[in-house]
């Protein structure tokens, strides 16, 4: 029965995992009763999955995480291995540790990410679905979430769209929530077919305090973190819609 009433039901969003990713991953994350890490689909090279950005007081730097990628276009994130023979996580943990040196809850961070630095997984899925999870309970108090993957729901279809709706149906979804940039992809008509209400995100975010001069509002997850602490995505994400 595809005719219930979609508030009755759950909200659901489905993103691949990306590496200390920016707060508006986190305010998809807040909105959602169901969270799927979609890490079965194809790596890309140079992209959120291993990078992102911190505010340094030499301006934006990027944290890039090293993998074992031969270029085949059938690798799937899931399968994408770390390169821990070099010495990325202690540069990374070095770098957050200098840029946020002056900010407020840099020990509260630090004690945080740092075992993930001192040990890392061997795949990077591993990396960024584990870091999001714990960043998730330390901005939102520990407040419980259902993550998923959505090699739980294999066999999939391979069209993108099709591949998100049977997600949708299997978590009886009312509600399939995504960021702007899906209006270019999704087929809308579908979607109403299956009488799943398709929601978009607003990241009309206002600032917060920040370190280094005028604020930057894409940055990874972490400057929240230093500048604002533990319980603080309500005050990051405020003026989203």
């Amino acid at each position: 029965n595809r005719t219930a009433n979609s508030n009755s039901r759950s909200t659901v969003v489905v993103l691949q995992s990306s590496y200390l990713p920016w707060r508006g991953y986190f305010d998809l994350i807040r909105r959602a009763d169901h969270f799927v890490f979609l890490d079965n689909v194809q790596f890309t090279r140079q992209d959120w999955r291993t990078r992102n950005r911190i505010k340094t007081a030499q301006g934006l730097q990027w944290l890039s995480v090293p993998v074992l990628w031969r270029g085949h276009h059938r690798d799937k994130i899931s399968q994408i291995l770390i390169d821990n023979s070099s010495n990325w996580n202690q540069k990374h943990l070095r770098s957050l540790e200098q840029a946020y040196a002056h900010a407020p809850y840099l020990a509260e961070t630090l004690n945080l990410l740092r075992p993930f630095y001192e040990q890392p997984p061997e795949r990077l899925s591993v990396l960024n679905q584990t870091l999001t999870q714990a960043i998730w309970s330390y901005l939102s108090d520990g407040e419980e979430k259902q993550f998923l993957d959505a090699s739980d729901f294999e066999p999939l279809p391979s069209d993108a769209n099709e591949r998100l709706i049977a997600i949708c149906r299997r978590l009886d979804a009312g509600a399939y929530l995504s960021g702007p940039a899906a209006r270019a992809y999704l087929d809308m008509p579908r979607w109403e077919e299956e009488a799943i209400d398709v929601r978009f995100i607003e990241y009309n975010y206002t600032e917060y305090p920040q370190l280094h001069g005028a604020f930057e509002p894409t940055v990874s997850i972490v400057d929240v973190m230093a500048n604002l602490g533990p319980g603080s995505l309500l005050e990051a994400v405020r003026g989203g819609a």
